[in-house]
């Protein structure tokens, strides 16, 4: 549009009265930050068929009555909080107070008033206990008001908002809806006598709105902004105020049950930092932050510790999974809701405890879908809406994931370092004072003691071993015919392998026996769980299948001090003998069935399992060798039955000599005979193609890679995802071709990233399938144009029918879906960047582009660098400056490529200083650069000028471009002695040889 003279008037009024300027913006800015928290308070106090009296703007900002309780809580809202807007804040709630003393005594005794804040100066709160009023007040009256008034920091209020209407009870359909229309119902009805308008609008509201459970499914809670530990220790001296091997949750660290290790805060930096890059990454994929350690060490704690922080910087949408792997594909569903109903900079946090603790192919099942979900994202190149992964779980747990999901998933682990000695005093010292009670000294010299076990034993204010023995003595006191001790030594033999029990094992014991067992377990506060979760167990807790007696680690303490190695070997091995019979006989599910055989063939060659060493090579052996004896039929049955034999085999070689037949050299002969799909068979096929450590089994891999040759794929539902794992394994490019014939032949299905795979394993052989799919595929499909990126990476230029292919796509494509647009123009552009036909699409789809379309500048950009004085293409870029929205993250890019051939251009003057005028982009990590662009032409600008040094003091030396702006402005300001030191701060964080840490270093030295 063109430009008026009035914007020139504007700018210097922006400019030399920026606190007129802008004034009406700050008042409404208060006054929907006010509305906010009144929101937060009336769904706060929420409950279906209840009602809890809310006043907005009648007695202070807020007043807060709880559904059937006298308390009411009255509120003062402060946008920017520092000393002085407190006092103002406790002059008018001191008002009330005294009001209330005088006329409604009954309502005094009752009173609780809060000044909250978004943004808190410094630490006002400090000045609350010497505040006094204007005019002489009682000091008794004085100090119990003072102690009545709380102080809170209340930031990201919108987000928790939204966080609210998604959890239970409300579940609500559409919360974004919802919060507009409060928001404008706030601003626009008159205020009434009684203030209770917007209440009585939300409280209808939420009873009428439409609800989805499947907005939340149970088992996924989002994280509340309480979930974080205490400022101080609380003192607590409850049985259950430190857990002792109990499962942690969410509530725990509320309750402040856990010691908070210095540790946590470097981990929560590292996991911010690294969820940034991921948007960055130019291959997004899916990815995974894990912390890893041995089992026991505190993982589980120290992550929720990193959520608690990670929630306070700001990453507001958090889903805790626990240990329910399976709910996976349900939680990248919400997260992708939760972004686009948000549209959020910051991803939806996933996070999950032991992330691949079912067995593999239940909990491969789980990943593989939950990143099935996201493939359209990744061929697109939209990793800024993935969301991120964070999870904790053993070490060999991870190496297992990576290996299981290679190629698909980014991985980055990060073990937990061993408690140094002053660590373990502060831990000490941190026992004492929440539990009122000393810890007593055992075994902290000990450096493979656990974290779990130290505090057990500080509980229990006795070592381990004692416990054991008295557990034990209590167990044949209360069952002299010892079979309550049996059953109890079996579900530990189970437990230390970190597997349940079988639920039918307590089933056989009888009502007296089940009735002793569960009230000795309470009374020693371990914790019997069946079936996956305790009775009253919330979302989030384990899944664990079976019975479970305590931790794995305590339990294996208990289980060696009862049966010391070398001295009880027979009896050891008939423990898990049994176990395992009663799985195989009485499991309610298949995937259950062989439990125990899974964890005794794995038992040996995977070092970092959290029982490793737990079971010699040889008991391994023997013990599946009379689990054998007893169940011949399990190597003659099914595919089912016989897959843990073949993994036992590759893993226990000494189980071989011990029985009548090699598992392997039975599944290699029911796989060449097999001519349809049958359970297991996709198993043992994975597990065939998998060689043994140090060895080739080229028998194995040819059968299982002839059967897929064999196999018709229609008929084979699995035959896609085992052809995709052995080309992992094997990069076979006749396999490779195969399966890109495969796709060429299902155009409608996902191919995901595998036909890239297919192209780097077969090479030019592959591409005419590949030339094939992308010929018939819709063009809708999000993988398409990632698919012609890898084709084109592989052919040999020019290829004109990847070429042709590439045009017709881009004349039928949808220019509002995504990025894919730019990603097939711009490899075509950069091979012939002189190309008119190319240069003309170019122009033409930046002509008929939304302007929020995220490619939009790199198509011109591109153009651009080709004709950097072309007049349409400047006319594009300024009418796209004018309509594209200011949260585009190219605009100040495109408006740079501008400036810079034209720097005295006012419109682009006047565009400049807006943006850098508006308090959101404040912390955008464009701003110094846009600083610096116009200050170049603009020395002299003494609004300008201030600007910057409020920018260098309010970004805390965090953001792009700090040290440009802070070297133009030191010379200006040689007296302020903070911008000095702020500067010298600064240096320290950058290399010597850094231009900008030059740039500060010399303008230092001139003053």
């Amino acid at each position: 549009m063109p430009s008026h003279p009035i914007h020139a008037l504007i700018d210097l009024w922006r400019q030399r009265q920026p606190r007129h300027a802008h004034g009406g913006w700050w008042a409404l800015s208060g006054f929907h930050y006010q509305l906010l928290i009144s929101i937060q308070q009336t769904i706060d106090a929420y409950r279906p068929g209840q009602s809890a009296l809310q006043l907005n703007e009648t007695l202070s900002d807020h007043l807060r009555f709880e559904a059937n309780s006298t308390h009411w809580l009255c509120i003062q809202v402060k946008r920017r909080l520092d000393r002085r807007t407190l006092s103002a804040a406790l002059a008018e709630l001191w008002l009330i107070h005294i009001l209330a003393l005088s006329d409604a005594p009954e309502l005094a005794r009752d009173a609780h008033y809060e000044v909250c804040a978004e943004q808190i100066d410094g630490q006002p709160d400090a000045h609350l206990p010497d505040w006094q009023p204007d005019h002489p007040a009682e000091p008794a009256q004085l100090a119990d008001f003072l102690q009545r008034v709380q102080v809170v920091h209340r930031h990201n209020v919108r987000a928790a908002i939204l966080t609210q209407l998604v959890s239970q009870p409300i579940y609500a359909a559409t919360p974004l809806t919802l919060l507009e229309s409060w928001l404008a119902h706030g601003l626009s009805i008159e205020r009434t006598r009684d203030g209770q308008a917007l209440a009585e609008r939300i409280y209808n509201d939420l009873h009428q709105a439409p609800k989805t459970h499947g907005a939340l499914p149970p088992g996924i809670m989002m994280w509340r902004p309480h979930f974080r530990p205490p400022a101080d220790v609380v003192c607590d001296d409850r049985e259950d105020s430190v857990l002792t091997g109990q499962q942690p949750t969410p509530q725990d660290l509320a309750d402040g049950c856990f010691f908070t290790r210095p540790l946590y805060a470097t981990l929560a930096d590292k996991a911010e930092r690294w969820i940034h890059q991921q948007a960055s990454q130019s291959r997004p994929l899916p990815a995974v932050f894990w912390l890893g350690g041995r089992s026991g060490c505190g993982k589980s704690v120290a992550l929720l510790h990193v959520l608690g922080q990670l929630h306070q910087a700001g990453f507001d949408h958090i889903l805790w999974l626990g240990n329910s792997v399976n709910l996976l594909p349900d939680a990248v569903a919400l997260a992708r809701v939760l972004h686009s109903e948000d549209s959020r900079e910051a991803p939806v946090i996933i996070a999950l405890d032991d992330p691949f603790l079912l067995p593999d192919s239940q909990a491969l099942a789980a990943w593989q879908a939950a990143v099935d979900a996201l493939q359209d994202l990744v061929a697109q190149r939209r990793g800024d809406e993935l969301p991120v992964f964070l999870c904790c779980g053993p070490s060999e747990q991870a190496i297992r994931f990576e290996e299981q999901m290679a190629g698909q998933l980014r991985v980055s682990r990060h073990d937990l370092p061993i408690e140094s000695p002053a660590e373990l005093a502060d831990m000490r010292h941190w026992f004492t004072r929440r539990t009122s009670r000393p810890a007593p000294h055992y075994a902290e010299h000990d450096e493979n003691l656990l974290l779990v076990q130290l505090f057990f034993e500080w509980r229990h204010a006795e070592p381990l071993t004692e416990f054991a023995w008295h557990f034990r003595q209590r167990l044949k006191a209360w069952d002299d015919s010892g079979e309550l001790e049996k059953h109890v030594a079996q579900i530990l033999a189970a437990n230390r392998l970190y597997i349940g029990y079988c639920p039918a094992a307590l089933e056989r014991l009888d009502a007296v026996l089940r009735d002793r067992l569960s009230a000795l377990t309470q009374d020693q506060h371990l914790r019997v769980l069946s079936d996956a979760r305790p009775l009253s167990a919330a979302a989030g807790q384990a899944r664990r299948p079976g019975v479970w007696l305590a931790h794995p680690h305590l339990v294996d303490a208990i289980y060696q001090t009862w049966f010391p190695p070398g001295q009880h070997a027979a009896t050891r091995r008939q423990h898990l003998v049994n176990a395992a019979l009663d799985w195989l006989q009485h499991a309610a599910e298949d995937s259950q069935r062989n439990t125990v055989l899974w964890a005794i063939a794995y038992s040996q060659t995977r070092p970092s399992l959290p029982y490793a060493g737990r079971l010699s090579a040889a008991d391994a052996a023997q013990t599946l060798a009379d689990i054998h004896h007893q169940r011949p039929d399990l190597t003659q049955g099914s595919l089912s039955a016989l897959a843990p034999w073949v993994a036992a085999e590759t893993e226990l070689p000494a189980l071989v000599a011990q029985l009548p037949n090699r598992p392997r050299a039975q599944a290699i002969h029911r796989l060449n005979a097999i001519q349809q799909d049958e359970p297991g068979l996709g198993l043992v096929c994975r597990l065939l193609a998998t060689p043994p450590a140090n060895a080739h089994d080229a028998a194995a891999t040819d059968t299982v890679l002839a059967l897929l040759r064999r196999l018709d794929a229609r008929q084979w539902p699995k035959w896609q995802s085992l052809a995709q794992y052995c080309l992992t394994l094997t990069h076979d490019p006749a396999l490779a071709l195969s399966l890109a014939n495969y796709y060429a032949q299902h155009p409608s299905e996902h191919p995901g990233l595998w036909l890239e795979h297919c192209l780097q394993s077969a090479g030019e052989a592959a591409l005419p399938a590949v030339q094939t799919w992308l010929a018939q595929a819709p063009a809708t499909l999000p993988a398409w144009s990632y698919i012609w990126e890898a084709a084109w990476g592989q052919a040999h230029h020019p290829n004109t029918p990847l070429r042709t292919l590439a045009n017709d796509w881009m004349r039928r494509a949808d220019t509002q879906s995504g990025p894919s647009w730019a990603f097939i123009w711009g490899p075509l552009w950069q091979a012939a960047p002189n190309d008119a036909a190319l240069a003309a699409l170019g122009r033409e789809w930046l002509q008929r582009a939304p302007a929020e379309h995220a490619s939009w500048a790199f198509v011109w950009e591109a153009l651009w660098q080709a004709a950097p004085n072309d007049a349409a293409l400047a006319a594009l870029a300024r009418e796209w400056l004018q309509r594209a929205p200011a949260e585009h993250k190219s605009w100040t890019f495109v408006w740079q490529a501008l400036w810079r051939v034209t720097p005295d251009d006012p419109v682009l003057a006047q565009q400049g200083q807006a943006w850098l005028s508006a308090p959101r982009w404040r912390h955008d990590m464009s701003w110094g650069y846009m600083w610096q662009a116009l200050w170049e032409t603009r020395t002299q600008d003494q609004p300008l000028l201030a600007q910057g040094r409020r920018w260098l003091e309010e970004t805390r030396s965090r953001r792009g471009g700090w040290g440009r702006v802070c070297a133009n402005v030191l010379p200006h300001y040689a007296e302020d002695t903070a911008l000095m030191a702020a500067a010298e701060a600064w240096l320290l964080t950058r290399p010597a040889e850094d231009e900008e840490a030059v740039r500060v270093r010399q303008a230092l030295a001139k003053r």
